[in-house]
């Protein structure tokens, strides 16, 4: 994802991470607060999903579970 105000910081943008990006996945092109603003979700998310993982990890604990077999299963 590139925050980009004009068509020209785009280009530029896109030539500079050109070399980094083969694993085929989209360059997105937004504008700059909309760039930050995933930015900061993209984090959540990822600090979401690690808190989540946590607390199931000691909850599979308490009842005897694999957390390793949940974690496959979802």
């Amino acid at each position: 994802m590139i925050g980009a105000e004009t068509e020209r910081a785009a280009k530029v943008m896109e030539e500079l991470y050109a070399p980094f990006l083969r694993t085929g996945k989209p360059i997105l092109i937004m504008d700059c607060a909309s760039a930050e603003m995933t930015k900061y979700a993209a984090n959540a998310m990822l600090a979401t999903k690690i808190s989540l993982m946590n607390e199931l990890s000691n909850l599979a604990a308490r009842v005897g579970a694999d957390i390793e077999h949940v974690r496959t299963g979802i």
